[in-house]
């Protein structure tokens, strides 16, 4: 792959205060504040504009997740000690509201559009449970996967949930009846496991990466495979796209970030810093920076 980026160009600002690998990042809508998860247990909000952070110590085990609710008010923070915790933001100082116990082995937890919803993914089940203080009740489960499920998605309208699993499958499902709507396969076969969906700003197609080093775009209404994106030369662990769905980030264990423009389908540029594999990229909410985190316990805020 061709690297027409530096550092020197290209990255605003490195992130340091986690000790150990950052696993997890997520933009706020507000555009001023990054959310990042770790394996050193924490739970950190970084003020880009103003640099300072807030360190959120709950959690006992590594973190997998982070995700904001569109208003940018609402933190949920989902890790290896078996809870997902909801935290009010709207204060500027971070609250715990709810926790979700017992569930094992979930590695993404994610707010529905209207902030009424989460969805999380825990060993071979997507759920789907109220976010109100006063219930916080099991909604749906969506069975269909026979594997570990990695990462859970809301289609923009919040009808659907895309999910992608360890069984090398991503599968749609009806948010609110949890029937299976249509199954992709990822790759060739099963062995070659996947780790990351997200959907299109305008709910039309998913995209997944996967760890045959490539990207797939499937459109969801003619249920069929629309691009393949090449160039990474190891694993693929994640991927955002901007909210104008122009361009799409992909993070690898290659060490490197890509940026894909899907309007012009011009060589992918590549973006160099990072001395451990990639975990998580996103998109700030104009579209103009991108932030990576990897397993060197950094994050890098890169313009684009």
């Amino acid at each position: 792959m061709e690297d027409m980026s530096t550092d020197a160009r290209a990255c605003l600002a490195t992130l340091r205060g986690h000790a150990k690998e950052v696993t997890t990042i997520a933009w706020c809508p507000d555009g001023r504040k990054i959310a990042s998860g770790s394996e050193d247990k924490t739970v950190r909000v970084w003020n880009v504009d103003a640099d300072t952070m807030d360190v959120i110590d709950a959690h006992v085990a590594w973190i997998t997740s982070v995700s904001w609710s569109t208003d940018g008010c609402k933190l949920a923070s989902a890790s290896y000690d078996k809870t997902i915790r909801l935290w009010d933001y709207g204060s500027g100082v971070p609250r715990e509201t709810m926790q979700y116990r017992d569930i094992p082995w979930c590695e993404s937890a994610q707010w529905s559009p209207d902030g009424r919803r989460i969805a999380y993914g825990s060993y071979h089940y997507v759920y789907v449970r109220d976010s109100d203080i006063s219930s916080g009740r099991n909604l749906t489960m969506c069975i269909g996967h026979t594997a570990t499920v990695h990462c859970v998605a809301w289609s923009p309208d919040g009808r659907m949930l895309a999910s992608i699993s360890f069984d090398g499958t991503v599968r749609i499902w009806d948010s609110v009846t949890g029937g299976s709507i249509i199954a992709f396969l990822t790759a060739s076969d099963y062995l070659c496991s996947s780790r990351s969906v997200i959907w299109s700003p305008d709910g039309s197609m998913v995209a997944a990466s996967c760890r045959d080093y490539k990207i797939r775009l499937w459109h969801i209404a003619k249920g069929k495979l629309v691009c393949v994106l090449s160039g990474h030369i190891r694993e693929v662990s994640s991927i955002s796209w901007t909210s104008d769905g122009s361009k799409l980030a992909s993070g690898s264990d290659d060490k490197t970030v890509c940026v894909w423009n899907l309007v012009s389908n011009e060589t992918p540029r590549s973006y160099t810093g990072h001395t451990g594999i990639l975990r998580a990229v996103a998109w700030s909410p104009d579209g103009s920076k991108l932030a990576s985190a990897s397993n060197d316990s950094t994050i890098r805020i890169w313009k684009v």
